[in-house]
C-alpha cells in the first residue's frame, strides 16, 4: 500500500469523524440515564461550550479530511 492509498484512506476517516463531530453537536440530547455515574453526559453534551467546540473541530476535521482525499496536502 502506497503512501497517496494511506492519506485517501486517512483522509475518508477524517471526513467521517468530522460528520459524526457536526452531528454530535446539532442534536439536543433529551436522553436520560439511570446511572447515577453518567447522569451528566447529557447535560455536559448540551451545553454551548461543548456544542461549538464539536462543531469546531468537526469543520477542521472535514475540511482536513477533504485536503487529504483531494491531495492538496501531498503525501512526502
Amino acid at each position: 500500500m502506497d503512501e497517496a492509498s494511506v492519506f485517501i484512506i486517512l483522509g475518508v476517516l477524517w471526513i467521517i469523524a468530522g460528520v459524526v463531530l457536526i452531528v454530535l453537536a446539532a442534536v439536543k440530547w433529551n436522553f436520560s440515564i439511570s446511572d447515577p455515574r453518567f447522569k451528566m453526559i447529557p447535560r455536559v453534551l448540551n451545553h454551548m461550550r461543548t456544542r461549538v467546540f464539536c462543531a469546531a473541530l468537526g469543520v477542521a476535521w472535514l475540511i482536513s479530511g477533504i485536503l487529504f482525499v483531494t491531495g492538496a496536502i501531498p503525501p512526502n
